[in-house]
C-alpha cells in the first residue's frame, strides 16, 4: 500500500487488523497537498481551480441575490394583497352596517304604518263603517302574508350536492 492510502494494516497477536482513516473537507478550496499534486501533473491547474471556485462563488452569490429579490417582490405582492383583502372586509362591514340601518328604518316605518292603519280601522269602527274598518286590517294582513311568502329559505349548498 502507498503512503497516500488511508488504510493501514496493523499486525496484532490475534492476526492482522485493518485501520481505515476517513477525512472530510468542508471548504470550497482543496487542501494545499492536493493542489501541489495537480500543479506537479498539470502546471497552472492550481490557479485554474481557484479561479473556478471563485467563479462558482460569484454564481452562487448571484443566484442568492436573485432569489432574495424575487422573495422580496413576492412579499410586497402578498402585503399588497393582504391590505386589499383587509380593505375589502372593512368595506363589506361598512355596507352591512348600512344595510342594518336601512332595515331598521324600514321596520320602524312599517310599525308606524301598521299603528296608523289600526288607528284608522278603529276610527272607522267607531263611526260604525264596518267595511271601511276592515280595509286597513286587510291591508296589514295582506302585507304580512306577502312578506312571509317572499322570504327565501336559507341556501344549503351542501344539501344540493
Amino acid at each position: 500500500m502507498s503512503e497516500d492510502n488511508p488504510a493501514k494494516v496493523i499486525p496484532s497477536d490475534e492476526g492482522q487488523v485493518v485501520s481505515i482513516t476517513k477525512a472530510s473537507l468542508e471548504t470550497p478550496y482543496l487542501p494545499p497537498k492536493f493542489i501541489e499534486e495537480y500543479e506537479r501533473i498539470v502546471p497552472g491547474s492550481g490557479q485554474k481551480m481557484f479561479d473556478m471556485v471563485l467563479k462558482q462563488q460569484e454564481i452562487n452569490i448571484d443566484i442568492l441575490e436573485r432569489e432574495m429579490k424575487i422573495n422580496e417582490e413576492n412579499f410586497q405582492r402578498i402585503k399588497a394583497l393582504d391590505q386589499a383583502n383587509i380593505d375589502e372586509q372593512q368595506a363589506i362591514a361598512e355596507i352591512r352596517k348600512q344595510d342594518v340601518k336601512i332595515a331598521m328604518r324600514g321596520q320602524i316605518f312599517a310599525f308606524i304604518l301598521a299603528l296608523l292603519l289600526m288607528a284608522l280601522s278603529a276610527f272607522f269602527a267607531y263611526l260604525e263603517h264596518t267595511k271601511l274598518a276592515l280595509a286597513p286590517l286587510t291591508i296589514i294582513i295582506g302585507v304580512m302574508v306577502v312578506i312571509f311568502l317572499r322570504k327565501s329559505p336559507p341556501n344549503n349548498k351542501d344539501s344540493e350536492k
